[in-house]
């Protein structure tokens, strides 16, 4: 364990500068019969093409994939409705179903903390200890986003890197799933550890 420890230190600390959690010290624990493993991606800011605007990313979007979460196991059917609101502030519903087919539901609310960077967002939960680092990538705002995001889960210590892909539409066809690997790997984002979320049978 103290190995463990040591090599997930020299980890994080080579990892300062890196994106998106690039200002945290320790990443992630995940504890499993009894034994602590840590999970890193290296994480390079992606150059962007275009200034991203938040007022176009709004609207409905479609999770479909997403790095693996024990959390997520068996979800389906997620989608986010972004909506504008005032003074850079924006309210985010997420929906999906459970494993068992329970529906479920969270809120929130992003907000642009430097109007000279509007796509490196702060993701806010509602009723939720969890404040993330949301930061969109890269978007053509009528097919396709990407996300990178930080979710911090025990505050100030643990932290979680989170890649998501997402669409206008329940499902993307090969050649746009193809063209956004591309940018992943261009620009050294680990794509390995995503996970398809399941949008059929959602109505």
């Amino acid at each position: 364990m103290i190995c463990g420890l040591v090599k997930l230190w020299i980890e994080s600390y080579y990892a300062r500068g890196r994106f998106p959690c690039s200002d945290r010290g320790i990443t992630q624990f995940i504890w499993v019969f009894g034994l602590t493993k840590t999970y890193f991606t290296r994480i390079q800011q992606p150059k962007r093409e275009r200034r991203i605007l938040p007022v176009k990313f709004s609207g409905k979007w479609y999770e479909i994939e997403k790095s693996f979460e024990f959390s997520d196991i068996g979800s389906s059917c997620v989608t986010w409705e972004i909506k504008n609101g005032e003074d850079s502030t924006y309210s985010a519903v997420g929906k999906g179903l459970g494993l068992l087919g329970n529906r479920l539901k969270v809120t929130g609310s992003l907000k642009t903390p430097n109007a000279n960077e509007p796509g490196k967002m702060r993701m806010h939960y509602d009723g939720l200890p969890y404040i993330e680092n949301y930061w969109v990538v890269n978007t053509d705002y009528d097919q396709f986003a990407i996300t990178l995001s930080c979710l911090e889960l025990i505050p100030n210590l643990v932290f979680r890197d989170v890649l998501t892909i997402l669409s206008r539409k329940p499902s993307m066809d090969a050649t746009l799933k193809g063209q956004i690997y591309d940018f992943l790997i261009s620009n050294k984002i680990d794509q390995y550890a995503l996970s398809p979320i399941d949008q059929e049978d959602c109505s």
